[in-house]
């Protein structure tokens, strides 16, 4: 499973977007010669989503070991067994909506609002079915990956702040266009949105992994061991 992004564009063109000819010539001067007046501040609302966690005991220590080979996964090793897997879920969502004027050159398309859905879609924690739910084993994996947990959700509030910023920037610096069709300026305006948001996400992935494996240190894994008779 690689980093699964769940990327939506919505385009919410209002109805007035559907201007009759009529009303096109009925536009005022300035609105028929250019593109650029009275454009109002971008909203921006966007949600931070920590993931939902979901605890699962279904796979043996193999087919952990197999799960934990693949990209996002934050690992439990106990006697060289993988006993436990924290796998995230990454999340961006965006909806945008414009606002489409017709004049007499075509329509002038300018952003309205952004709504973004960043950070966790969910966090699959896995503990190996070789150990079951009241055990020593159970426990003390269960608690090593909700660290994990823990881990995953701290970062995404640290960078919460970060998103916000850039994408207000970046959608503030979406300037008005002169299109034929209003549509294809809303699919440019998202792309332009995606495009640019990408180097803070992969910023925030890499600040991922990195206090992951930090944690997961020989240290902390004979610790974890240590707390039961027998793995």
């Amino acid at each position: 499973v690689n980093l699964i992004r769940q990327i939506v564009f919505c385009f919410l063109l209002p109805a007035f977007m559907a201007f009759s000819a009529a009303a096109a010539n009925a536009a005022t001067p300035n609105k028929a010669l250019g593109c650029d007046e009275g454009v109002s501040p971008v909203v921006i609302d966007i949600d931070i989503n920590d993931g939902r966690v979901v605890i699962k005991n279904t796979l043996d220590k193999a087919a952990l070991g197999t799960l934990a080979g693949l990209p996002n996964t934050a690992v439990a090793r106990m006697a060289q067994h993988v006993a436990g897997v924290t796998h995230s879920l990454y999340e961006q969502r965006f909806r945008v909506s414009v606002r489409a004027t017709q004049n007499a050159n075509g329509y002038c398309v300018t952003l309205k609002s952004v709504k973004a859905k960043i950070g966790f879609s969910g966090m699959n924690v896995h503990v190996a079915r070789d150990y079951q739910d009241g055990s020593c084993q159970y426990a003390a994996v269960l608690a090593h990956e909700h660290s994990h947990v823990n881990l995953n959700r701290n970062v995404l509030k640290g960078y919460a702040t970060y998103f916000e910023t850039v994408l207000r920037a970046i959608a503030g610096d979406i300037g008005p266009t002169r299109v034929q069709v209003p549509k294809d300026a809303a699919l440019q305006m998202a792309e332009t949105i995606k495009t640019r948001m990408e180097p803070s996400f992969a910023a925030f992935e890499k600040a991922i992994s990195a206090v992951n494996t930090a944690y997961d240190s020989d240290k902390e894994y004979d610790r974890l061991q240590a707390q039961c008779a027998t793995w």
